[in-house]
């Protein structure tokens, strides 16, 4: 990005990418992020449940510096960049991981009276387009 001159960095992650996205978002110079029913805590031992398929035999050939909880790296964050993660509150795991970071000023979350496709009902109300903008205009 730097090579090529891109300065405005927006990351979207969703489900089984929003986590990889708001690691990235957090670790490079990103302008905003929206995330859609994502994991924020991958860190071994973590009281959260981890993904479906995220089992000890895929958890051992990760390294372990990229399975974190980035609620520590969301405290140090800089509050200026808009970042939003919607979770469905009628799925268990969703709605765990995003009580686990609600109520910090470096990032919105939003429950939604859905299950883990929040996108759906954006897109089925052609509402989606609207949030993409509003990242983008900060």
């Amino acid at each position: 990005a730097r090579r090529k001159g891109m300065e405005e960095i927006y990351m979207c992650g969703y489900s089984s990418s929003g986590y990889a996205a708001l690691l990235t978002s957090l670790r490079i110079p990103c302008r905003g992020y929206l995330g859609f029913s994502q994991y924020v805590d991958l860190h071994a031992g973590s009281p959260l449940t981890p993904p479906y398929f995220f089992t000890e035999e895929v958890r051992s050939m990760v390294d372990p510096a990229t399975t974190i909880d980035l609620k520590p790296l969301l405290a140090e964050a800089d509050p200026s960049v808009p970042r939003t993660l919607f979770y469905g509150e009628r799925n268990a795991r969703d709605a765990a991981q995003g009580r686990h970071v609600e109520g910090m000023d470096t990032l919105e979350v939003i429950a939604m009276p859905t299950n883990h496709n929040t996108v759906l009902p954006f897109a089925a109300g052609d509402r989606l387009l609207p949030i993409f903008a509003k990242l983008l205009s900060g």
